[in-house]
């Protein structure tokens, strides 16, 4: 009888520092994941006052700086990086490509001159789009339009210079600011059709 007794509380015992451990060691997961840096399955919370008040359309000189700016570059990223290439027939594998006007002047056989000449437009749309940004008090929109500017005036030094690779990094670059413009500012309006909308 007391050996089963004995045995009983052992096993209480055991069965409540097992629980004791299992719920410190979650306790301690909790934390740390409240700790850990937001990855893509951790999302931050849309925070700061250009979500205080609803997105606005962009006006139509604005949309055709876009339209403009897509005919010449047009980044699109593949489904695995959020975009949706694949059904334009860019690439399904996780890649970014540039479909547009600009890198067929700067493929294979480059035409520098007639990069020249999308480079003057891009230069010419930016500072719009720059100039936009300051009208609407939006400093980090600014900020992206002369990141872009700036990667721009690297792409013109680079195809005067007929350095393909150079014009090519710099394109990246352009498309990089066009890419974060976009998340921080360009937002999907739900509407039938879809529209884009502004956050300031």
């Amino acid at each position: 009888m007391r050996r089963v007794g004995a045995r009983m509380t052992m096993n209480r015992t055991w069965a409540v520092s097992c629980f004791l451990v299992t719920v410190v060691g979650l306790g301690g997961a909790i934390q740390a994941q409240d700790k850990a840096p937001a990855g893509p399955t951790r999302r931050q919370l849309l925070e700061g006052a250009q979500f205080e008040g609803p997105p606005v359309a962009a006006p139509e000189p604005f949309r055709k700086l876009m339209k403009s700016n897509d005919a010449i570059m047009s980044v699109d990223a593949s489904p695995g990086q959020g975009g949706d290439a694949a059904a334009a027939g860019g690439s399904s594998s996780g890649q970014t490509t540039f479909r547009g006007t600009l890198s067929e002047k700067l493929g294979a056989m480059p035409d520098f001159d007639a990069a020249l000449k999308e480079v003057e437009t891009l230069k010419s749309n930016f500072a719009e789009i720059e100039a936009y940004f300051v009208t609407i008090k939006s400093p980090d929109g600014a900020e992206m339009a002369k990141s872009g500017t700036k990667a721009l005036l690297a792409l013109e030094a680079a195809a005067k210079a007929k350095d393909r690779i150079g014009a090519v990094r710099a394109q990246i670059a352009v498309g990089k600011a066009c890419r974060d413009c976009h998340i921080g500012h360009r937002i999907l309006v739900i509407t039938q059709p879809l529209q884009f909308g502004i956050i300031s």
